[in-house]
């Protein structure tokens, strides 16, 4: 899912990968979760949340309804970090950004994240 040096970096900072949540921290992650994806974060040692990712396999039809929701829901298209990424609406330190490339939906807490990920390099 993510790539070697992004791992890295996630060693390095001393993150520590969590799995056991329930659905995700938002709506969106926990619909990704209810359609068979995953989802998962990465805590550092005070206990922040300073990564969350998910994923799930998405046909063209359910993408493009997903997309629309989400655009009607306020998020916005960009081409920034990545081509066709829709953005949303940061709220504290999260600033949700997702990108569907191939049949799979990509979700991360930031966008510059989405660098991170190997299904999209």
């Amino acid at each position: 899912m993510l790539s070697a040096p992004a791992l890295g970096d996630i060693a390095a900072a001393g993150w520590t990968l969590q799995t056991d949540l329930p659905g995700g921290h938002s709506g969106l992650m926990a619909s990704m979760v209810d359609l068979g994806g995953l989802s998962c974060y990465w805590t550092s040692d005070g206990g922040d949340v300073p990564l969350w990712y998910g994923q799930v396999a998405m046909d063209e039809s359910t993408w493009s309804a997903k997309r629309a929701e989400l655009t009607a829901a306020g998020y916005t298209e960009s081409d920034e970090p990545v081509t066709a990424t829709l953005l949303g609406e940061r709220s504290g330190d999260d600033n949700p950004a997702v990108v569907n490339r191939d049949g799979v939906t990509f979700y991360v807490s930031q966008p510059s994240y989405l660098d991170s990920l190997a299904g999209l390099q």
